[in-house]
């Protein structure tokens, strides 16, 4: 069947007019579309950046990085403590000790001794956060994780606003909070911690064999901000001898430090630590957990006051910023709680140092061992036990007398006192003799160096002068004075095997110390010669020689002389 065309109708009033308008609509929607698809994504990115900005400006690979409410994050860095075991916490040297030429400050920021530690142990620690640990470590190591920059506005009212209301960013979001209590501050902790708890728990921390307990948020302790703001684990200066972190060549501290201004600046603004954490000195100064207290004669002493304020703020001068810096603040005044506009806080992640699982037993045995309550007793056995704890022991469980037995208990505490502190005193005993060996070592290299070079360099020198001496005279005068070098190398070679048969001895007495105390003691030396200047990197290797010598004795029980004098003229 034939198909009949189509005929063309007559165009209608306007027809003309609104085809080119559906024309025109039609080129333009894409355009259209596309700036608004532009507009959205323009101030979706806008947003995104802003958040950016004030959670983690600077991300890293060894970042822990944990939601927060309403889309936002937190950064946290880890923390390594070097600490042999549950009850061997780091002894360092807290404060300015002699940095501050202001004798008021005496009493308030003189150095204290302080021990710290942490509570996760390897156990407890996800393959995730070993990237942020130093690779050179060696040793046991406890854990805990600090917030990489102080806590921004924007987390601030994400946390502490409603959270069914919207959050955007604004201008000022990325400067730290400030303008709130230290109540505020632990209220933030707790609301944040509760958070996590009910919406991402496995971002929290945990313990080995433990489904009870959990890693929480916290204001962090005087001695955990310190020990953070110096550098932490990456440290390369030894901070128990430098007022600052390490410094990269040429920079000041100006470099790190938000100093010397009329307000804050944006978290990150300025290089990190050697941890990588911001702003630790300056911008706004820090909250921690503690109650201040005077410090004198290496302790902490009187009442317990406001919290300690660390790292100085963007008004003070950078002489203040020291991180061993330490100022009162105080909770309330009679205008109620105390806020300032140059007070803020970074968070730490905690948790109990008594978790569920084999933590508790491991530190009964630990304590008993240290208080020596470690001998058992046969009860129906009336032989004396071999130690006076043991004997104690066996007198209390024979003993039905109340008045008898509560003595009887109160002595075997402090008996158990007593030997904690010998215990403590014999650990302290083999990391000094360990440090005589590492010096001593270090005295052997420099005799025998010094004897290379009499031997090799000065009396060949003196013979070819000889050789070439044209007079008599001119012979005999070298020939005395190569004489009195050959009685110097004499002298030296005998103080050479003097110093190295001590040093033999001194090897095979830690050889027949306790382990553990060894064992702890090398871990404290090596991260007492952690700094990578000239003789820090040296003591670093001459120590690790003594633990050498140790090991052969203790697994061989013999150290040759000649063997030993070998293997330090090839140190040269």
């Amino acid at each position: 069947m034939k198909k009949e065309p189509v005929l063309p109708c007559a165009p209608y009033p306007g027809q003309n007019a609104l085809q080119k308008a559906r024309i025109l609509i039609k080129k333009a929607l894409p355009a259209a579309v596309l700036l608004i698809c532009f507009c959205l994504f323009a101030g979706t990115a806008k947003a995104q950046a802003g958040f950016e900005a004030a959670t983690n400006p600077h991300p890293e690979a060894g970042d822990i990085v944990l939601p927060m409410p309403k889309g936002l994050s937190m950064a946290f860095r880890v923390v390594a403590v070097p600490s042999h075991s549950l009850l061997r916490s780091l002894e360092t040297t807290m404060g300015t000790t002699g940095t501050s030429a202001d004798e008021e400050l005496s009493a308030t920021e003189s150095g204290y001794r302080a021990r710290l530690s942490a509570p996760f142990s390897d156990k407890d620690i996800p393959e995730s956060w070993k990237k942020s640990l130093p690779g050179d470590a060696t040793g046991s190591f406890f854990y805990y994780l600090i917030a990489k920059y102080e806590v921004t506005r924007l987390q601030y009212r994400a946390v502490m606003e409603d959270e069914a209301k919207e959050l955007t960013a604004g201008n000022g979001d990325s400067l730290p909070v400030s303008n709130i209590s230290w109540y505020d501050a632990m209220a933030f902790t707790a609301r944040y911690t509760d958070w996590l708890i009910a919406n991402h728990p496995d971002m929290l921390p945990g313990f080995y064999q433990d489904a009870r307990n959990t890693g929480f948020v916290r204001l962090p302790t005087e001695v955990e901000w310190e020990y953070a703001a110096h550098g932490g684990q990456f440290e390369s200066t030894n901070y128990r001898q430098q007022p600052f972190f390490h410094m990269d060549e040429g920079k000041t501290i100006a470099d790190y430090a938000v100093c010397k201004t009329t307000a804050p600046a944006p978290v990150g603004s300025k290089n990190p630590n050697p941890l990588g954490i911001y702003d630790t000195a300056g911008n706004v100064a820090e909250m921690t957990l503690d109650a201040f207290r005077f410090s004198a004669g290496g302790k902490l002493q009187g009442s317990a006051g406001g919290f300690v304020r660390k790292g100085g703020s963007y008004a003070e001068k950078e002489q203040e910023l020291y991180p061993g810096s330490r100022e009162e603040f105080s909770l309330f005044t009679k205008k109620g709680s105390t806020k300032s506009a140059d007070l803020g806080f970074r968070p730490v992640i905690s948790g109990i140092n008594t978790p569920e699982g084999d933590r508790i037993l491991r530190l009964e045995e630990e304590y008993n061992r240290m208080s020596g309550q470690t001998e058992s007793h046969d009860n129906n056995n009336e032989a004396a036990a071999s130690t006076p704890m043991g004997e104690l022991n066996r007198l209390i469980s024979k003993t039905t007398d109340p008045v008898l037995l509560s003595h009887l208990v109160y002595l075997r505490s402090e008996l158990a006192k007593s030997n904690i502190v010998q215990n403590q005193e014999r650990a302290n005993k083999a990391c000094n003799q360990i440090q005589q060996c590492a010096m001593t070592l270090e005295g052997i290299r420099n005799i025998n160096h010094k004897s290379f070079i009499i031997e090799n360099l000065e009396l060949k020198a003196i013979n070819i002068t000889i050789e070439k001496s044209t007079s008599d005279k001119q012979k005999k005068e070298w020939q005395k004075r190569k004489k009195m070098k050959e009685q110097e190398l004499a002298a030296n070679q005998a103080l050479l095997k003097e110093t190295a048969a001590s040093y033999i001895s001194d090897i095979k007495e830690i050889s027949r110390l306790d382990s553990n105390d060894v064992t702890a003691s090398f871990q404290v030396l090596e991260a007492l010669y952690r700094g990578n200047d000239r003789y820090n990197t040296r003591m670093s290797r001459i120590l690790k020689l003594v633990r050498k010598h140790y090991d052969a004795v203790l697994n061989k029980g013999a150290l040759n002389q000649d063997a030993l004098l070998k293997e330090l003229s090839e140190e040269r």
